[in-house]
Formats: C-alpha cells, sequence, structure tokens
C-alpha cells in the first residue's frame, strides 16, 4: 500500500502539468485578443494625403556694382535696377511687384604682395535685394525668360529659382488632420474586430509632422518637409490616434 503513495503522488503532478500546458496553449492561441482585452485601448495610426497646386510665388534677385567710391558704385547699381525693372516690364511684370527689401554698402580692401589684408581701401561693393511676390502663378515662366534676357545683355545679377507656396495651408492642415484621424479610427475598427472588441471614444490624438513634396516624391523627414520648388505639391499628414476599447 505504501509503494502506491508515490505513484498516485506523481500522477497527480503530471495531470497539473498536462492542465497548466493546455492553459498556455489557450493563451498563446489568442495573444492579440487577450492584450486588446487586458489593455482595453488601441492605439494606432492613420494617414490622410491631398494632392495640391500652388497659389502663390516668391522671386528674389540681387545685384551689385562696384567701383573705387561708393557714389560710382551706387550710380552703377541705380543703372542697373534701371535695366532689371525695364527687362522685366518686357516680359509683362508689373513694376509694383517689384519690392527692395535688403541694400548694403561693403568697402573693398586693399591686399599687399602677400596676399594679407590690409587697411587701405580700394573700392566699394554696394548690393541689393529685391523680392517679386504675387498669387499670379503665370508670371513665374516670365520672371525666367526676363533673367535670361537680361543675363545675355551682360547685366550682373544672382537670381534665385521662382519659389511656390500655398496660402491654404492652414486650412488644408486642420482638414488632413480630421482625415487621418477616421483613418485611424477606421484601422482600430478592424483590428478590434479581430480581437472581439468594439472601439469606443477617442481617449487622445497626437499630431505627426507634415510632408509637403513634389508630387510622387518619397522624401520625409523628421521635422518635416516643405518644397517651395515645385507648382504641384502632395501634402501628408499622420496622427496617432489611441481610442476606447469596449
Amino acid at each position: 500500500m505504501n509503494d502506491m503513495k508515490p505513484a498516485r503522488g506523481k500522477n497527480r503532478w503530471a495531470w497539473i502539468l498536462g492542465v497548466c500546458l493546455f492553459l498556455s496553449a489557450l493563451v498563446l492561441s489568442g495573444p492579440l485578443g487577450d492584450f486588446v482585452h487586458a489593455q482595453r485601448k488601441l492605439t494606432v495610426r492613420g494617414f490622410a494625403e491631398r494632392r495640391i497646386t500652388s497659389d502663390f510665388t516668391v522671386w528674389h534677385i540681387n545685384l551689385a556694382a562696384r567701383a573705387k567710391t561708393a557714389k560710382e558704385a551706387f550710380a552703377r547699381l541705380q543703372a542697373d535696377e534701371a535695366r532689371l525693372r525695364a527687362g522685366l516690364a518686357r516680359e509683362g511684370v508689373p513694376a509694383d511687384l517689384v519690392e527692395v527689401t535688403l541694400t548694403s554698402v561693403n568697402p573693398v580692401f586693399r591686399t599687399d604682395e602677400r596676399g594679407m589684408t590690409t587697411a587701405e581701401i580700394s573700392g566699394y561693393t554696394i548690393s541689393r535685394s529685391f523680392r517679386l511676390a504675387t498669387p499670379d502663378i503665370g508670371l513665374a515662366p516670365k520672371f525666367a525668360l526676363a533673367t535670361e534676357a537680361l543675363l545675355r545683355d551682360g547685366l550682373e545679377m544672382n537670381p534665385s529659382p521662382p519659389e511656390f507656396y500655398c496660402q491654404k495651408l492652414k486650412d488644408l492642415r486642420a482638414e488632413l488632420l480630421g482625415e487621418a484621424v477616421r483613418d485611424a479610427q477606421r484601422r482600430a475598427e478592424v483590428i478590434a474586430k479581430q480581437a472581439g472588441c468594439r472601439v469606443g471614444g477617442l481617449r487622445s490624438a497626437q499630431q505627426g509632422v507634415f510632408q509637403i513634396t513634389p508630387i510622387y516624391s518619397t522624401e520625409i523627414s523628421a521635422g518635416g518637409e516643405l518644397d517651395t520648388t515645385s507648382l504641384e505639391k502632395s501634402i501628408k499628414a499622420v496622427v496617432t490616434a489611441e481610442f476606447w476599447l469596449k
């Protein structure tokens, strides 16, 4: 009889071990459902994208004139500015768009035979920056035509490529955030359904950075992209949303 006790003890532990293994299999068979039920909340990311057309353009130009005296340099600069305005007018760019943004005067110091800068002034350089800003996007090609013609005529200037902006970005950002939240909710409902739950109210939402890029571009950055080179752009928004579960 005493020999039967150890056998019964072994059978009891084997039975307990079998039950534990069975319960472990149940837990591992539904990790998503168990996790969701335990958390009672679900965090997902929503995405929204919109194609936009720029409605504002900005163009920058810089002129520089050099002479032995500041007076002579300024006279040359005024003559070059007159040529610039005339060249733009020939291409149909209104004169009132040409805005002076900065004028600077810099002395040029003579260098000695060793290439060292001395305190002696050998001349002056006067620079003037201009900006043209307009909602008339059709003027952008005219900026380029005027630039080419003036450079061929020998005008020394440093033009920048036209920059393109969208003035309705503030409203578009708000609309895209709403779309991204709705997209997040749809994703959450799919996941919750698989876990045997239903999505409740929105617990929190965190806005990601906006990526404004040329059409079909895949470039992104942690701080967000703001493309100014393309007339047609794509604006992308991401929202991280957390929902209660029922």
